[in-house]
Formats: C-alpha cells, sequence, structure tokens
C-alpha cells in the first residue's frame, strides 16, 4: 500500500510522519520490536488515548446540546487529527533501545495535543475543561515521562491545528468563520415538496449548507446520490401510519433509544462508544484505535454530506405532511425532524459506521447488521420516516463507507487532509 509522508512545520523543526496504516486490524506495517515496546509500556494506562478523548468529546457534545449532523463534523475532524498525530508520534523501528514508556507517552500526549486543538475549535465554550484535561493527563507519573508527554502534546498540537484548518475550509461556515446564512429563494414550493413547519426554532432547513461542503474521500457529496424516490407516497405513508397505530411498548422503547438527538451524544457517538467497546475487547492499541475512530468517523461526516444532498434534492415530504390527521404530535414520540425525509439521516450514518467497524472486527458484523436493522425501524417506529427512507440511506451509507475504505487501503486515509508533501 501507498506510503504517507506528511510534512508538517514545527518551529523550526520538520515532522515526518511514518507509514500510514492497512485497514482492518491486521498485521501492523511497523516491525515487531517496536510493537512488543508498546504493548511493554501499555501497562500504566490500559485505555488507549483516543478512547478517553473520544468518550470526552460524546461528553462535551451532549451537554453542549450539538446537533446529530454537526456532531458528526466535529466527529470527523477529531479522529483524523488523533491518527495523524498517532502515526506522527508512532516509534522509529530502528531504535530498538529506546525507553518504550517514552514511545508510549509521546503517543498519548501526541493524541491529547491533537485533540485539544480540534475540540477547543469546535468547542469553544469548553476550552478551560478541555486544557485541564490535558494538564492532568501530563501530570501524572515521574518527570521524565511527563518530559515526553510534553513533547508529544507540541507534536500533536501541530497537527491538531492543520485539522482545523481544514475545518475552517470545508464549508460549514463562511471563512471568515461567520455562520452561513440561508438563503429561502433556494428551494421551492409547493404541495408535494417538503418545507419547514411553521414552529420549527430556528426557522431554517437543518443543514441546508451540507450538500456544498467539503468531503474526506468523496469527489462530491453527490457522488452516491440516492435513486430518486417514488412519485406516489401513498403506501409508503400508510405503512407508517399502520405501524404506529400498532406500535408496541417495545417497538416505543426501541424508538426512544435510538432517537439520539441533541443533548445525548448523537447517533455517531453511539457508534464511537461501539468501536470503544471492541477496541477494550480486542486490546487494541493506541495507533490502530485511532485508526478505528478516523476512518469510521470521517466515512460517517461524508456519509451525512452525501445523504443531505439527496435530501434536499428530492425535497421528499415527511409522513406527518402527507397525512397530518393520521400522524398528529401526540403519535409523533420523538420529534419532527427540520429537514426532508429521504433519505434517513440515521441510517447513513448508522450503515457508514458498522460497514467500517465489520472491516476491523468482522467477527461482529451480525451484531452490527442487527443494530443497523433495528436503527433504521426505530425512525419507523417513530412515525418520521418511511422504509424507503430507511433502505435508501442504508445503501448509501454502505457505498460511502466502502468508497472510504479503499481510499484508504490504497493511499492511506490522512492522505485527504494530509497530501503527500504538502506544508
Amino acid at each position: 500500500m501507498s506510503r504517507f509522508h506528511p510534512i508538517i512545520a514545527f518551529g523550526l523543526v520538520a515532522f515526518v510522519a511514518c507509514s500510514d496504516r492497512p485497514t482492518a486490524p491486521n498485521p501492523p506495517s511497523r516491525s515487531l520490536a517496536a510493537t512488543l515496546r508498546l504493548n511493554a509500556a501499555n501497562t500504566a494506562t490500559s485505555v488507549p488515548a483516543s478512547v478517553t478523548w473520544e468518550m470526552t468529546a460524546g461528553s462535551l457534545v451532549a451537554s453542549r446540546a450539538v446537533s446529530p449532523i454537526v456532531a458528526a463534523r466535529a466527529y470527523g475532524l477529531l479522529g483524523v487529527a488523533q491518527y495523524a498525530a498517532a502515526v506522527a508520534a508512532s516509534p522509529d523501528d530502528g531504535n530498538s533501545n529506546a525507553d518504550p514508556r517514552a514511545h508510549y507517552y509521546v503517543m498519548r500526549g501526541a493524541v491529547a495535543g491533537a485533540s485539544a486543538q480540534v475540540l477547543k475549535y469546535l468547542l469553544p465554550l469548553d476550552v478551560a475543561a478541555i486544557e485541564a484535561q490535558v494538564e492532568r493527563e501530563g501530570s501524572a507519573g515521574p518527570q521524565g515521562i511527563q518530559n515526553q508527554f510534553a513533547r508529544g502534546v507540541a507534536l500533536g498540537r501541530t497537527l491538531g491545528d492543520v485539522v482545523v484548518q481544514r475545518g475552517r475550509a470545508d464549508g460549514f461556515a463562511n471563512p471568515n468563520g461567520t455562520p452561513r446564512v440561508w438563503d429561502p429563494s433556494t428551494l421551492p414550493s409547493g404541495p408535494t415538496i417538503w418545507h419547514m413547519d411553521a414552529d420549527a426554532t430556528p426557522h431554517v432547513p437543518a443543514g441546508f449548507q451540507f450538500p456544498t461542503m467539503r468531503p474526506y474521500y468523496l469527489t462530491s457529496p453527490s457522488q452516491f446520490r440516492s435513486a430518486p424516490p417514488p412519485t406516489d407516497l401513498g403506501p409508503s405513508v400508510s405503512e407508517v401510519v399502520g405501524i404506529v397505530n400498532a406500535r408496541t411498548p417495545e417497538q416505543e422503547a426501541i424508538a426512544r433509544f435510538w432517537n439520539l438527538a441533541n443533548g445525548s451524544v448523537t447517533a455517531l457517538g453511539y457508534w464511537d462508544q461501539q468501536a470503544a467497546a471492541y477496541i477494550a475487547e480486542y486490546g487494541l492499541d493506541e495507533l490502530d484505535a485511532a485508526h478505528v475512530f478516523a476512518l469510521m468517523n470521517s466515512a460517517a461526516s461524508d456519509a451525512v454530506l452525501g445523504c443531505w444532498d439527496a435530501k434536499y434534492h428530492y425535497l421528499v415530504l415527511r409522513p406527518w405532511m402527507v397525512a397530518p390527521s393520521d400522524l398528529p404530535n401526540a403519535k409523533l414520540i420523538i420529534g419532527r425532524p427540520n429537514h426532508p425525509s429521504y433519505p434517513s439521516g440515521h441510517s447513513c450514518v448508522s450503515s457508514a459506521s458498522a460497514a467500517v467497524l465489520k472491516e476491523f472486527f468482522p467477527a461482529k458484523s451480525a451484531t452490527l447488521d442487527q443494530q443497523v436493522q433495528e436503527a433504521g425501524m426505530s425512525r419507523i417506529y417513530g412515525g418520521i420516516h418511511y422504509r424507503i427512507d430507511i433502505d435508501a440511506g442504508r445503501v448509501l451509507g454502505q457505498s460511502v463507507a466502502r468508497w472510504a475504505i479503499d481510499y484508504d487501503l490504497e493511499r492511506g486515509l490522512l492522505e485527504a487532509v494530509f497530501p503527500t508533501g504538502s506544508p
């Protein structure tokens, strides 16, 4: 596979990252000696730093009530920054006499520094708490180890800043950082065309800018645009009404469990938790753990862009818009999303996330498939999606994930942010 050689200026010193990693937990590309050194050092802290910081991100996303699609962008930037830091801080295979703890703490520091820079950009109200976490992690252990951790933090901050620059240029906001403004004239109107609910707050379509944002791996957000939906929604809405009217307590519980709306870790945060559990079960080290998060979160972030491209291209009415008397608010137990119905964002994110996790953890495929199925049906149980939305979202998410996986195998995922030889 190809090698990754981003040259990042740090003061007057250039750091050259070592080779990128293959997709899936295959034998690592670094030497056995380097692997044994890191494993031997992995005694003071059993949880990879990337796991700790991903869980921190989830807590901050929940506490700030970040929307699921905005959170997906955040998790993507964080995962890529962590992996870039872990790769750059990987031990030199030729340095067999180096202190394994030094390598280990440099890498932990690098992940912490990269995570802090990205999270401070995304969540500026939490800067003090983020920096306090870096300080706590760095103050543990003897002085020599603290120095190694600090070296890693400096490297990680540099790489994190590069990822932040990528975030500033991805089209989510204006180049000067101000929010993009929605132009109402960009959406057509008519009885068969999706429109915002009159009481939507804020009165702006959710994710209106996502179809024009910059993906990591896709050639454009429209690359895997879903096939046109049926023009007659009658059969689809009848199925939703029938399911909602016959909804069992178990189905209601499933709808509420998978809602993962503002104030939660969100859907992608849930899949991060699932990834963390598998990382612990299989004992993945820092580099492999960061790889899982980076590929899954960036692929899911691209899937969101693709999903919202299709949503605003087709502008399919939500079920309650087609049959308001059959689906009153009292039956919509998980609310009314402020964006078009087709395809389902939940299915796009879940399918993309699960597809990547199956590459790393193939023994978990059946469980992951079952979770994706349940996540999709939860939206029908809640009365907010058709089956066609779920099916289209699943196809789109899987297509995006496959594209991202192949990109990683052929070029290394970091090439999407750090092109070879770029400063």
